[in-house]
């Protein structure tokens, strides 16, 4: 009921506008060069702060998205995203770094697990090492149609993991290892427990991929002041270990590669042919 002068009651659109404030707030000075209104969402179960979208319509794309993330249905657009997402790791084994950057992020959020894989290897040389999509995509469904291949993540990701591992214990926080330790498929449990009994064999040493590589990169690692420029050459003898293999990740578990690859210097690795 629209309020009047006589009860000084709210009309519909007040009624309205509180109603939905706690779900998609709105200010009164954001809005876009086009009139757009910004967007917001809070859900009270995150305990974090409203999330904006530049428009509604940006916020309606994202929960599309989100709806193909969880139902996984097998349609037209999930078909494209795939052919796109192939596209992109094509080339990026060519030298191109920022359009397979888009094209990944925008496909793992419609559920791609493929391109969070690709996407994590761009983001880890480029020393983005914010979080990793591992647990999701190692406890994914068998009937899905991709699934991360073990012997890659146990030859170029287990290194890095268990890298992360040793550095959360001396901060005493939580790691992807102990997560998977804890909770993970036995097959995974399997392969942590496989490649930890590995690194306390004596003379164990990183194996940074394919043997013509893994020597180039081990001598440059050896070589003091001319490490980097080593290095950067010896990547002409890369050969990916699996199609979803992108680049040398498991370069930056060895402390000395950590520090020399800046993530300037990651993505003139990226920029550079591979394979």
């Amino acid at each position: 009921m629209i309020g009047d002068d006589r009860g000084g009651g709210r009309g519909d659109a007040d009624l309205s506008q509180e109603r939905w404030g706690a779900c998609c707030p709105r200010h009164s000075d954001d809005v876009d060069e086009r009139g757009e209104w910004a967007a917001y969402d809070v859900f009270s179960w995150t305990g974090m702060g409203p999330e904006r979208h530049g428009s509604f319509a940006e916020k309606m794309h994202d929960f599309y998205a989100g709806f193909h993330a969880l139902d996984r249905p097998r349609c037209e657009t999930q078909r494209e995203w795939d052919a796109k997402v192939e596209d992109a790791r094509l080339a990026s084994l060519h030298g191109e770094v920022e359009g397979p950057l888009a094209v990944f992020a925008q496909a793992a959020r419609f559920g791609r697990d493929r391109a969070s894989f690709l996407h994590f290897q761009m983001r880890t040389l480029l020393r983005e090492e914010d979080d990793d999509p591992f647990y999701r995509l190692l406890t994914n469904s068998d009937t899905w149609p991709w699934t991360l291949d073990e012997d890659l993540f146990a030859a170029q990701a287990l290194p890095l993991l268990f890298t992360a591992h040793e550095r959360a214990r001396r901060f005493g926080t939580g790691s992807t290892i102990q997560f998977l330790r804890d909770r993970g498929p036995q097959r995974v449990k399997h392969l942590i427990g496989r490649y930890q009994a590995r690194r306390k064999e004596p003379g164990f040493r990183l194996c940074f991929g394919n043997p013509e590589f893994d020597a180039a990169a081990h001598a440059a690692l050896d070589a003091g002041g001319e490490a980097w420029p080593r290095l950067r050459d010896a990547l002409v003898h890369w050969r990916p270990l699996h199609e979803d293999h992108l680049a040398p990740i498991a370069l930056l578990a060895d402390p000395r590669a950590a520090r020399l690859i800046t993530p300037e210097r990651g993505r003139e690795l990226l920029a550079t042919r591979r394979g």
